[in-house]
């Protein structure tokens, strides 16, 4: 996937007010990426269950610049305080447990949140 500078460009001013060192930072290399998506386009954000001390900030469906200073924020209260500012249940990793997706249909549900991230048909 080509990198489209300008979308990184136009991602860094409307952050501008959370993070304002994007105004005068200097770039060294640009790299892009696939985004990550989840298979139903929600973050996942939470402990890992079995895994004491281990915190998901994953998925972050084409918004993870833009989301990530809040979603940070969340997760450094829970980790802090041992319980969420605000229910955050909904972003649970557990929320896949009962599923028994194969490789093939989780990339094809993630594909198809990606097809549809923007309301396109």
């Amino acid at each position: 996937m080509p990198l489209d500078i300008e979308v990184l460009r136009s991602a860094a001013t409307d952050v501008k007010d959370q993070l304002p060192v994007l105004e005068t930072a200097q770039v060294r290399e640009f790299r892009g990426g696939i985004p990550t998506m989840t298979a139903d386009g929600h973050h996942v954000l939470g402990p890992a269950p079995g895994a004491t001390g281990f915190y998901f900030a994953s998925g972050c469906n084409v918004a993870g610049l833009s989301i990530s200073p809040t979603l940070g924020e969340a997760l450094a209260s829970w980790i802090m305080l041992g319980k969420p500012p605000v229910d955050l249940s909904p972003m649970s990793v557990m929320r896949f447990q009962n599923q028994s997706w194969s490789e093939s249909q989780l990339q094809k549900e993630a594909a198809w949140q990606y097809r549809h991230f923007y309301g396109a048909v």
